[in-house]
């Protein structure tokens, strides 16, 4: 097991931790909720001009990160997985604890599926699954305003000219990221962190955040970014 590594505060309630998901330094049953984007293991995904490889990206290492963050996650925590459509079986590690498939639909993004079937360079709307788990007990979720949600979101995926764009391969919306959490309470864990993007909606929020990843390139990028102001601050005494 590597060593453990001190976190670095961003401030009182985000921590960035230069870590390894495969072996994390964190006790049983302390995260209220997970949200991991990890790399893709078919054909790289990213930015176009933003190489992989120059910007300290790291590639997948497979898929035993799972059941490290299962043993973090407190009992009746979410886990949310963002993964492409080819590799979604794969990650259906727990089926009996799958509570949901999210579709997060960009509609800015080309289909694959679309070009293949049509042999020629059309586009239509691609969606991407969003795996969400639940370690029992199953409960319900509260949301603020008493409604249920569908499990659909529509956000534009991240392009390289786009004001919200940083420069790294893989970043997702910060929109996609409110809708994810709104619901939520407790002590987020953003898994793969890559640009802090989960770990900017938790705080934005209100809530407290731990983000991991192994890569310094990866957490010197989420240091520079600025931090939001809460959304939904405490009022309380």
């Amino acid at each position: 097991m590597p060593p453990r590594r001190a976190p670095i505060s961003v401030k009182p309630d985000w921590q960035l931790l230069l870590g390894d998901a495969f072996h994390l330094p964190l006790r049983d049953a302390a995260i209220d909720v997970i949200v991991a984007d990890p790399p893709y293991e078919g054909t790289a995904h990213g930015k176009r001009g933003v190489p992989a490889r120059r910007v300290g990206y790291i590639p997948f290492s497979g898929r035993g990160w799972f059941p490290e963050a299962w043993r973090v996650l407190k009992p009746g925590g979410h886990l949310y997985l963002v993964c492409s459509i080819k590799e979604s079986y794969q990650w259906r590690v727990r089926p009996a604890q799958l509570v949901d498939t999210i579709c997060w639909r960009a509609p800015n993004a080309a289909s694959l599926a679309a070009h293949w079937r049509r042999g020629i360079g059309g586009r239509s709307p691609v969606w991407q699954p969003i795996l969400h788990y639940q370690k029992p007990p199953r409960t319900p979720i509260v949301w603020p305003d008493g409604f249920v949600r569908e499990n659909y979101i529509e956000a534009s995926r991240i392009q390289s000219n786009m004001k919200e764009a940083l420069p790294w391969p893989n970043q997702l919306p910060m929109e996609l990221l409110l809708s994810l959490l709104a619901p939520h309470q407790g002590l987020v864990l953003d898994l793969f962190s890559g640009t802090g993007s989960a770990g900017r909606a938790a705080t934005s929020l209100g809530l407290a955040v731990i983000s991991v990843d192994s890569s310094t390139e990866a957490i010197s990028l989420t240091k520079r970014q600025p931090i939001p102001l809460p959304m939904f601050p405490n009022t309380g005494p």
